[in-house]
């Protein structure tokens, strides 16, 4: 048997500096000057991680992996993360059935749960988790007298934000056949975020501000990702191989309020081609970014009539109460081609890509 270890440490110091000019008319005259002439954003990580893994008779390996983190980006009750993980193969093609095999030249299963963390977007900010209060520029200052005052307005801010967490399962299969000339892979996988760190609308007067990032939804993902390859010729001047891969995969928001609602949505943001058209909606049981519409109609020649749109609850008047959620942009299914094509030190290669079932 065999046992390796590994222990690690990082530390990491971000900062960036934003400097504020002066702008000016065309005449010269300072149209507005800042109050600050620079401000530094900084954000720290410390991590200790270690890992093990225990290998028998060659046949049966064991590991696991443990993560701590923690983050500036977070109150200090909340700064640290705990990211555990822990996997098993079994080398199937090592055992005395196989061992001598002409045809299997690899089998190997594999097992794995894993959890991480997320504390990056640019919605999260550096210091969101604190009051703050910013100063107004010189031209904006408040009156009293002869003399000009600078006014702070407060931000919005959530104390208790914390890690966004998620956990994944997978079952796994690498097979190779041929002396190793067909191989590939089957994966089959389900991954459950909870705590997610989302921008969503809260009740005017219980903050500083009507949209608050903090931890509020959960989200799952389940799929199926499969490769075959095969080397069709291996020659001493000459190889040609294959290679194929296919993925079904499906996301789904199973929460996003603070209290679990069905019909609760949240903006996801504009589209190309229309100025504040807001088509995009994270919602419950949807993918994320889904398409939030009016509904066409069209005429008996199927001709889409402008401007024209169903009344889908039958009220009799057409407004947001009509929309629904149409198609998706996820696909159910993505494909990757690839082949390459040695002589001697020259190569011709190419890959495609296909999308299926997405807008």
């Amino acid at each position: 048997s065999r046992f390796d270890v590994t222990a690690g440490y990082g530390y990491y110091d971000n900062s960036a500096t934003n400097f504020n000019y002066t702008s000016y008319k065309g005449t010269g005259e300072a149209l507005v000057t800042p109050v600050f002439p620079f401000a530094v954003e900084r954000q720290k990580l410390l991590s200790y991680y270690g890992r093990f893994v225990y290998t028998l008779a060659d046949k049966y390996i064991l590991s696991g992996t443990m993560r701590a983190d923690a983050s500036s980006r977070f109150a200090e009750e909340n700064r640290w993360g705990y990211f555990p993980s822990a996997g098993f193969t079994w080398r199937i093609v090592g055992e005395d059935f196989l061992k001598d095999s002409k045809v299997v030249s690899d089998l190997k299963l594999r097992l794995s749960y894993g959890e991480t963390g997320n504390k990056d977007g640019e919605t999260i900010g550096n210091y969101n988790y604190l009051s703050r209060y910013y100063a107004n520029t010189n031209t904006g200052q408040y009156q009293v007298g002869n003399t000009f005052y600078n006014y702070y307005s407060p931000a919005g801010y959530d104390p208790d934000m914390r890690w966004e967490t998620t956990t994944t399962y997978n079952a796994g299969l690498d097979y190779g056949f041929l002396k190793g000339r067909l191989y590939g892979s089957v994966d089959a996988y389900y991954k459950k975020t909870k705590d997610l760190l989302s921008t969503i609308n809260i009740p005017v007067g219980t903050n500083f501000t009507n949209l608050l990032t903090t931890n509020v939804g959960n989200m799952e993902v389940k799929g199926i990702e499969a490769s075959l390859n095969f080397v069709a010729i291996q020659k001493e001047n000459v190889t040609w191989d294959f290679g194929f891969n296919m993925a079904y995969n499906k996301r789904k928001i199973t929460n996003l309020t603070l209290n679990p609602d069905a019909g609760s949505k949240v903006s996801a943001g504009d589209i190309t081609g229309g100025t504040g058209v807001t088509l995009k909606y994270n919602a419950v049981n949807q993918v994320p970014s889904a398409f939030f519409v009016y509904k066409q109609v069209y005429n008996a020649n199927g001709v889409p009539l402008e401007g024209v749109y169903a009344d889908l609850n039958s009220d009799g008047v057409i407004n947001t109460s009509d929309q629904y959620f149409y198609k998706s942009p996820d696909p159910n299914f993505t494909f990757g081609f690839n082949t390459s094509f040695t002589y001697k030190k020259w190569t011709l290669n190419t890959v495609l890509r296909a999308n299926i079932g997405n807008y």
